[in-house]
């Protein structure tokens, strides 16, 4: 048997992926992981601003970066979306489902329409864009040999908050972590369903990553988190660089239907 060339299976060079959430907290990292990997980045988003910015910022770095303006809300935005990948590109290689919004509540306060909109933005979304976008991923596994789908969802998806934690302040909403567990499922359908295409489906699920402004703010919620987690400390956006990038890589070859922890072991207790 040929001895591999390690460089070479982890590279994204040639290769097309699109983000979603692109201008947001852990996309902006994700963004700048893949295209370091050598690929050319679509960026999408509902803040074209943002997305603008993000696509500067990382053309002063030489990285390839194109922006598309997409609210993952939009029932039209995956036929949007495919047919500005089909004119640009021709192919897609991977498609990393990261976007989603949602506000706070507790159990006693959150209502129905929080359920829907959650459900919405985290499964029927990432649902209508990957199936809007099947024809060009089957012709980039043609091309490269397999794609792949990262979906992003979190580790409330299969454990509860530690509502210790969060004291006097508002803890995860109840429909946050039932929408990211659907996701999961439906990573899991993606992986049988698309397997035989050699396309490959799996999920990341990151631990806790509070934004900037969170932990500017509360300093003890943030060393709560850090007590609560075996690393001693809160994840930062670059430490998912190496995971989804693996996912999107001829590295990852044989790794379908999987979920990887990205939670410096919090679910490990």
């Amino acid at each position: 048997m040929a001895e591999q060339n390690f460089n070479a299976d982890f590279s994204l060079k040639n290769r097309v992926v699109a983000v979603t959430g692109a201008a947001g907290w852990l996309g902006r990292a994700m963004a700048f992981a893949i295209a370091n990997a050598g690929a050319n980045v679509i960026l999408t988003g509902r803040n074209e601003q943002k997305l603008e910015q993000l696509a500067r910022d990382m053309a002063e770095s030489g990285l390839e970066a194109v922006v598309f303006r997409l609210d993952n809300s939009d029932a039209d935005a995956g036929s949007r979306l495919a047919a500005f990948v089909d004119n640009k590109f021709g192919k897609l290689c991977g498609l990393v489902n990261n976007a989603y919004s949602g506000g706070a509540g507790d159990f006693e306060t959150a209502n129905r329409s929080d359920f829907q909109n959650a459900c919405d933005m985290a499964i029927t979304s990432s649902f209508d864009l990957t199936q809007k976008l099947l024809p060009l991923m089957r012709k980039s596994a043609g091309l490269h040999g397999d794609a792949s789908i990262v979906n992003i969802s979190s580790m409330y998806a299969t454990v509860s908050p530690d509502f210790k934690a969060y004291k006097e302040l508002s803890p995860n909403p109840p429909f946050y972590g039932a929408a990211k567990a659907g996701l999961l499922q439906l990573t899991r359908y993606m992986a049988c369903y698309l397997g035989p295409d050699g396309i490959r489906a799996n999920a990341i699920t990151p631990g806790p990553f509070p934004g900037s402004d969170v932990q500017e703010s509360e300093p003890e919620f943030i060393a709560q988190l850090e007590q609560r987690t075996p690393m001693n400390r809160i994840g930062k956006p670059d430490d998912l660089a190496g995971p989804v990038c693996f996912l999107l890589s001829p590295s990852a070859s044989y790794v379908n239907g999987i979920t990887l922890p990205v939670d410096g072991g919090w679910t490990a207790w």
